[in-house]
């Protein structure tokens, strides 16, 4: 069911206990919502809503969470089939999907997309806002920021955005059927100063121009975890001193685990999008072997909140 401003005023007197404060404060409700189903997540996991209704709350992952079996280090063989077969994957899901693959909910789907694609854009300028609150909240200046790598930019629903807070955007993807969907999104849309550039190889991911900001969200977690760490250090090693990156990926997954030969064996999924996970710690190891502090890390829900699941979004620095 479409969002109205009369469901969100009932939400906010049902789940909340309060009338609205006004009309302007609850507008953005429908830019991020697209139906009543997500409005209702959206509110239940606000610090509103769970500071009022403390007995709610459940932490995603106890403390006696036991330790991910991930494999993470490669061999250069190894690290080519993987690549190869994520390429594969999405330049697949770019023909036959493309818009469902960035954000896979069914009003995403090709053929919904003529009455949805308006929410599709619009999510995408709030995804962009993230990136303003997060410096601001760290006392960090965003104007000291001009350029910026977005990896991966799928059909170009953040990256236009992008190119309004940076000057200059180097807009990455692995799938040239999306790429191709976001040169035709841009220049739709009279977007400038934007460069759309595909990842061919692991050797493009390690050598990516200097910058001063990365972003990447909803795009490292379909990635094996030894393709996870190396596009994290790739995107580490190409910040300026002082550069940011601020990035999302899943941490854990309760039971999940990962075995290269294993995986290199099974067939692509043609049906379901995969999701991986690098642990929190080995994370900041990365972080640190690169140079880089850790400013922040928050969860977020990104992959949804599934009991026994955490997804961070990460904020590093740049050493001077």
């Amino acid at each position: 069911m479409p969002l109205t401003l009369e469901h969100i005023r009932w939400a906010y007197r049902l789940f909340l206990d309060r009338e609205p404060d006004s009309d302007e404060t609850i507008r953005p409700h429908i830019e991020v919502c697209q139906d009543t189903k997500q409005l209702r997540y959206h509110l239940f996991n606000s610090i509103e809503y769970l500071e009022k209704n403390p007995s709610t709350f459940v932490p995603a992952v106890p403390g006696n969470g036991a330790r991910l079996e991930v494999e993470l280090d490669s061999s250069p063989e190894s690290m080519l089939q993987l690549f190869a077969k994520v390429e594969s994957t999405w330049e697949g899901w770019g023909d036959v999907d493309a818009h469902w693959s960035v954000m896979s909910q069914n009003e995403f789907k090709t053929e919904e997309l003529e009455v949805s694609r308006d929410l599709f854009e619009k999510s995408g300028k709030a995804d962009a806002e993230i990136i303003r609150y997060t410096l601001e909240r760290n006392g960090l200046n965003l104007d000291e920021c001009q350029s910026c790598i977005e990896i991966g930019c799928g059909t170009g629903r953040i990256t236009r955005w992008l190119s309004t807070i940076f000057s200059d955007v180097f807009a990455y993807d692995i799938s040239s059927n999306h790429l191709r969907k976001a040169e035709e999104y841009l220049k739709a849309k009279e977007v400038e100063r934007v460069s759309l550039l595909k990842f061919n190889s692991l050797n493009d991911m390690s050598k990516l121009p200097k910058t001063d900001f990365v972003f990447s969200v909803i795009v490292l977690q379909h990635n094996p975890p030894p393709v996870i760490k190396f596009m994290i250090q790739s995107i580490l090693e190409c910040l300026n001193p002082g550069g940011l990156a601020l990035f999302q990926v899943p941490t854990y997954l309760k039971d999940y685990s990962f075995k290269i030969d294993s995986y290199l064996k099974t067939p692509i999924d043609s049906v379901n999008l995969e999701m991986h996970v690098i642990p929190q710690c080995d994370v900041f190891k990365i972080a640190e072997e690169c140079n880089c502090s850790t400013v922040e890390v928050v969860e977020d829900d990104c992959i949804g909140k599934p009991r026994g699941s955490v997804s961070n979004t990460f904020l590093l620095k740049k050493h001077l």
